[in-house]
């Protein structure tokens, strides 16, 4: 499915990715594996430009050694052996334009969260491969998460419908922005996307939007200037308010100021479904 949902730059790019082997259950949110996916593919293909004969083969291997396993191996460039300590190290970049440093670190997270973990092994001139572990999930624990999901009590909000409804998202990382709009075609929303807060305006001109989610940091105009220049605008027009979310890597000042500017909620990145679809069905409701 990640692989599926992948929106690659170019079509060609999704021959060069193939995935073998069986399935597994894991616990956890899956939304956050496919993050940790998408960003070990975007790593991989980013190499396609200079490599155009590289392939990448994500296997799926349950019960190697007592654990689950996931692959993702890349024909690539390979990776030198005194970087390989340093790669999940935030803001370590390797030679890659525009590198944050933050997926690899994030992924390490992840999956030392779900009580597992990443490794990766490469050698120069022919693969890199980064394999997940996961913890193997016994008969009893999911009979036992079966049995606690139907115990819980419906929400206020679960009778808000979310279908029809149009959603625009502000983020220039593309990963994040595959994220959300991943939970939200399951919710039947449709996505608006911008990777700036200027794109986000020229599209709020054009289109009814209904909620809008928006990252703080962004090049040509930051979360913070789109929020007040909405709120300015809505002033000015005596309109209804458009009910924003905030999305943020941390609690902190800039936080702070956006929910001075007006915004309705916030989340922490990177997004759940746990966490976005309440907000979501709250604000509607409310």
């Amino acid at each position: 499915e990640s692989v599926a949902d992948f929106a690659y730059r170019e079509a060609e790019h999704a021959n060069r990715v193939s995935v073998t082997g069986g399935d597994f259950k894991f616990m956890g949110d899956p939304v956050m594996v496919k993050y940790v996916l998408y960003n070990l593919i975007t790593n991989a293909l980013y190499y396609v430009k200079v490599l155009p004969d590289a392939e990448i083969i994500i296997s799926v291997m349950p019960d190697t050694n007592g654990v689950n396993q996931i692959e993702v191996r890349d024909t690539g460039p390979g990776i030198a052996p005194d970087a390989i300590p340093k790669l999940f190290d935030s803001f370590y970049t390797s030679d890659k334009q525009g590198g944050t440093g933050l997926g690899l670190s994030y992924c390490k997270r992840t999956m030392t969260a779900l009580g597992g973990d990443i490794c990766c092994e490469s050698e120069l001139g022919k693969y890199t491969a980064f394999t997940l572990s996961f913890p193997m999930v016994l008969a009893d624990q999911v009979a036992t998460d079966e049995v606690s999901n139907m115990d819980k009590p419906p929400t206020t909000t679960e009778s808000v419908s979310l279908v029809g409804k149009t959603l625009l998202i502000a983020e220039d990382d593309r990963i994040s922005r595959m994220i959300v709009k991943s939970i939200l075609d399951r919710q039947g929303i449709q996505c608006l996307e911008a990777e700036n807060g200027q794109e986000a305006l020229n599209l709020l001109a054009e289109y009814h939007c209904d909620l809008m989610l928006t990252d703080m940091q962004m090049p040509i105009m930051n979360g913070l200037k789109l929020i007040e220049t909405i709120r300015q605008r809505e002033t000015i027009a005596s309109g209804n308010p458009l009910p924003i979310i905030a999305l943020t890597s941390q609690e902190g000042d800039i936080l702070n100021t956006a929910i001075k500017l007006g915004i309705n909620d916030y989340l922490i990145k990177p997004v759940s479904v746990e966490g976005l679809v309440p907000k979501l069905q709250q604000l509607l409701a409310s």
